[in-house]
């Protein structure tokens, strides 16, 4: 028989699980997925997980979604960079200094 918790004993499981704390819009984002995937689990495997596996999926969806935030900023500060050092700003590629052109 699946385990039933309050929203609040799920929240607290879930911080648990993840080791830190879920703030609110994190836990808002996250906890649809991890239902919606908890109900293609049992679906698929004919298994009855409750609210406590709902936790688990939660903060491996909080998880995952951290991840891909700090990706994608990654991303951007390495494209920033890499446009800087090239010269090309606002999609305007500028002319190197001309000491820094080679010699023909």
């Amino acid at each position: 028989m699946a385990t039933r918790l309050s929203s609040v004993e799920i929240y607290d499981l879930a911080e648990e699980y993840l080791g830190a704390p879920i703030a609110p819009e994190e836990m808002l984002e996250a906890e649809p997925y991890a239902r919606h995937k908890l109900s293609l689990i049992n679906e698929r495997e004919g298994t009855d997980h409750g609210d406590d596996y709902l936790a688990i999926l939660i903060a491996e969806t909080v998880r995952a979604n951290a991840f891909s935030a700090f990706t994608l900023a990654l991303c951007d500060l390495l494209r920033d960079d890499t446009e800087n050092q090239t010269g090309q700003e606002n999609g305007i590629k500028k002319e190197p200094h001309p000491k820094a052109r080679p010699s023909t």
